[in-house]
């Protein structure tokens, strides 16, 4: 009689190759998610990037608007104020006001308030490295006809606002700018122009023309403000 003697079947291949498989889902999920991290964390560089490039591009690019008060080209004690865009793009709408003081006529005849008001209200533009010189303060002189004091307070708070509208497509940029400001300061330590020394025995007609020097040297120097 024949005996025929059945081994179980060898189960360790399968166990082998089931761990194996498993292991390598386990590789790959890990793989998956550390690459989806990266795309993100370098998305997110990217943006970073690109934001850090889009706020220099706009320092290099906008404009840069100011007003500094300043001895009048007319003549001492009045005063002037000069307006400046140092930045390298138009300036739109300009505008200044003093706060809680509002420009306008202080008395009968005052004709500086009013137009103050038109012309810092309403807002103009300025073109990249330009300035703009207005009347900004006439003080009181009993002698003269109006006699009171005229246009902007002798101290206060600037406020100047002004817009920024990009060739590119990009959203217009609005931007404020705020300082104080003393003309009694001013006038006492600001220096003025000189404008020679003076004529003496001469002529009215060598005279008239030294006066008349004295005065380009003098608005010469000014302008310079």
């Amino acid at each position: 009689m024949i005996t025929l003697t059945v081994s179980p079947p060898d189960l360790a291949p399968t166990w082998l190759g089931a761990i194996a498989t498993a292991a390598g889902v386990v590789v790959a999920i890990v793989a998956i998610v550390l690459t989806i991290h990266q795309i993100r964390t370098t998305g997110a560089q990217i943006r970073s990037a690109a934001a850090a490039e889009s706020r220099d591009s706009e320092s290099r690019t906008r404009p840069y608007v100011f007003a500094e008060p300043t001895i009048s080209i007319a003549g001492s004690p009045t005063c002037d104020i000069v307006f400046f865009n140092t930045g390298n793009s138009v300036a739109r709408g300009v505008t200044l006001e003093v706060t809680g003081q509002p420009f306008a006529a202080r008395f009968e005849g005052d004709i500086v308030g009013p137009a103050q008001a038109n012309a810092f209200g309403h807002g103009f533009d300025m073109a990249p490295h330009t300035r703009r010189r207005f009347f900004w303060h006439f003080p009181e002189r009993p002698s003269a006809t109006p006699s009171g004091a005229m246009g902007a307070p002798r101290k206060g708070e600037i406020v100047i606002r002004y817009t920024w509208a990009p060739d590119d497509g990009r959203e217009r940029r609005q931007y404020a700018e705020r300082y104080t400001y003393n003309l009694d300061d001013l006038m006492a330590l600001a220096p003025q122009a000189w404008k020679g020394a003076e004529a003496s025995n001469t002529s009215d007609d060598a005279r008239n023309a030294v006066l008349a020097l004295r005065a380009i040297a003098g608005n010469l120097g000014d302008l310079n403000r």
